[in-house]
């Protein structure tokens, strides 16, 4: 009958039906792995992470403007640090504002409506401001992945295809329904493994991201809204249940409306 069924302990407990109780030889307020192996917190070290830094207290912070602390594991030196600066700053000791960073730059998300005519399958848009990314949206419809660069270059001439493979995926069509009855926090961490799962996914996005599967099979999201009612926000200037769509979502200064028909 053991065979059938198995028993996972906590972190003091072993064996067969965890009625084992570990004697953990560690320190106290951290984890124990084992009686043997101690996995000790960022301000304690050595073998039962009884020995503790001097560095990286709360009340030594080395790092400036609340800069995060973190000891690096060196036995010869016990001194060494690392400070992971927080945004607006920079320098070592993150004791430097940047400027480029002193002001949040969301990025430009740019609308584009081009008709096809009826007998033909492609379209020619002309773009003036550098853009890295392209996307394709059938009216109310899928979003396809049309260009992807790292690098602008004036005047370039993008010559490309857009197919059922550029399919960009709403995130809960691709997951089990274990995983959807996850909290969203808890969900996104599962992303890359969408992209580990399947090579041919490019794409893939939720009610706050647009998802892109990179080179080695990792997930790299951006804030993206979905769910645009395209009526400027919430100030349509359109007539007749024209659909009003600005030409940058982020700093807009010109409007266009779709007309409904037999208008």
């Amino acid at each position: 009958m053991s065979g059938l069924f198995f028993c996972r302990c906590d972190q003091v407990y072993f064996g067969t039906f965890c009625n084992l109780t570990r004697q953990c030889q560690c320190s106290t307020d951290l984890f124990c792995l084992s009686p043997s192996i101690c996995v000790c917190p960022l301000n304690k070290f050595g073998p039962r992470c009884y020995l503790q830094r001097s560095t990286c207290q709360s009340t030594n912070n080395p790092c400036h403007h609340n800069g995060f602390c973190i000891p690096i594991d060196d036995r010869i030196n016990l001194h060494r640090f690392i400070c992971i600066r927080k945004e607006g700053y920079r320098g070592e000791r993150c004791q430097n504002i940047s400027k480029a960073l002193n002001k949040y730059n969301p990025h430009q998300r740019k609308i584009i409506l081009k008709k096809i005519a009826s007998g033909y399958n492609t379209m020619t848009i002309d773009v003036q401001e550098p853009f890295s990314i392209l996307f394709t949206q059938i009216p109310d419809g899928d979003y396809y992945l049309t260009v992807l660069r790292e690098r602008f270059s004036p005047s370039e001439y993008i010559q490309t295809q857009v197919s059922p493979k550029h399919r960009c995926h709403p995130v809960l069509d691709l997951f089990n329904e274990t995983f959807r009855l996850y909290k969203y926090p808890r969900l996104v961490k599962y992303y890359s493994l969408l992209c580990r799962q399947d090579s041919q996914l490019i794409c893939f996005y939720d009610e706050n991201c647009m998802c892109m599967c990179d080179n080695n099979c990792v997930s790299n999201c951006f804030q993206f809204n979905n769910t645009m009612q395209y009526d400027c926000s919430g100030k349509n200037l359109c007539y007749n249940d024209g659909r009003c769509f600005f030409n940058n979502e982020t700093g807009p200064n010109t409007f266009l409306c779709v007309c409904s028909d037999c208008y």
